[in-house]
């Protein structure tokens, strides 16, 4: 069976279940009643409860990783473009020191800007 998030309510009931029944199999025929088409091993109850018992919540951990300069770096090039809009994205990356690449990700994905290239008709 693939795998997909439980949502929030999916893990209160494991957890519920666990602490009502103390056996995952048990929590997991009953969970079943309620949620036909999920079907989240023993295993992921055992360690759904655990998580709850360590941490008093059902939320996800936090997620490790490199965190990303973005939002950091959005408002220099934000305001380097107002300044100079019609600076090329050289001439940003090089007024605000942040790499060419990034700086057209900021421009493009979240600033949405694009280029404007005015194009001539033959009439």
């Amino acid at each position: 069976m693939p795998r997909t998030k439980l949502t929030k309510e999916q893990r209160t009931t494991m957890v519920l279940l666990m602490e009502r029944f103390g056996s995952p199999t048990l929590a997991r025929i009953e969970y079943r009643k309620k949620y036909p088409n999920s079907s989240p091993s023993l295993t992921t109850f055992t360690n759904n409860y655990k998580k709850f018992l360590a941490t008093s919540s059902v939320n996800d951990l936090p997620r490790s990783g490199r965190p990303s300069l973005d939002e950091v770096r959005i408002p220099l090039v934000q305001a380097a473009t107002e300044r100079h809009p019609e600076s090329s994205i050289r001439q940003l990356a090089q007024e605000t020191n942040i790499p060419v690449c990034q700086v057209q990700r900021i421009l493009r994905k979240k600033l949405k800007l694009y280029p404007y290239r005015l194009t001539t008709l033959p009439y």
